[in-house]
Order: C-alpha cells, then structure tokens, then sequence
C-alpha cells in the first residue's frame, strides 16, 4: 500500500473510532473522583507504616463503593428529570 493510502486509511479508522464515543455522564464524573481518590489512599498505603495499611486500604474500599452509590443515585436522578421533561 502506498504511504499516502496508508495514511488515509489510518485517518479513516480513526473518525469512526471517534464517532462511537460520548461524553461521560455526571454520575460517571463523580465515581471516577472518588476512584481517583481511592487510588491515592492505597498508593498511601503501599508506602506507610504496616499497622496503618489495613485502614486506608479499607477508606479506599469505602470511597470506591460510596462513588459506585453516588454514580448510581445521580444517572437515575438524570434519568427521572429527562422523564419528566418529556
């Protein structure tokens, strides 16, 4: 293949790659925050005192779940104001 077709073709694949995405939802936003934040406390973790690693790891374990109900709770908050509107 030409170099110029190999271009085109790449450039091709990627337009309908980019097609296929969306924007995240609030929900999505939120829970990644919180995941952000979990990562931090087991990274945290990794690096102190053996006596302290069970309690940010478990704070990291509470932060993830609590992102996941905050996720939840905000897309069918989301979803029940786009019913309404209608």
């Amino acid at each position: 293949m030409k170099p110029a077709a190999t271009v085109l073709a790449a450039a091709a694949l990627l337009g309908t790659a980019a097609c296929g995405t969306s924007e995240p939802t609030a929900g999505e936003n939120v829970q990644s925050a919180y995941e952000n934040q979990a990562d931090a406390l087991e990274e945290a973790a990794d690096v102190s005192h053996p006596a302290a690693q069970p309690i940010l790891e478990n704070g990291a374990d509470e932060l993830r779940a609590r992102g996941e109900n905050l996720q939840e709770a905000i897309d069918e908050g989301e979803a029940e104001a786009g019913e309404e509107a209608q």
